[in-house]
């Protein structure tokens, strides 16, 4: 299984299921949605049926990123 970290420059902070993958495909670290996944497909060799068998939970404790918006965009527009 694989899952992005950011998300428009933005750490992914909540709990996601994900399917399992017998194989890693070409490109798989730009597979960022499930959409993208599917269109994929092909090349994925999912473990049963691509059900949603592992749980994660990330918690950010970071001086660099911040979960705020509104605080990203003002560090953002300061770069």
């Amino acid at each position: 299984a694989w899952v992005p970290l950011l998300k428009d420059g933005r750490i992914i902070t909540f709990e996601q299921q994900l399917p399992v993958s017998a194989n890693l495909p070409p490109g798989y670290l730009n597979l960022n949605d499930a959409e993208s996944r599917r269109q994929c497909n092909v090349d994925i060799k999912w473990v049963d049926g691509a059900k949603p068998l592992l749980k994660i939970k990330s918690h950010l404790e970071s001086t660099i990123y911040t979960q705020d918006l509104h605080v990203h965009k003002f560090f953002h527009h300061c770069q």
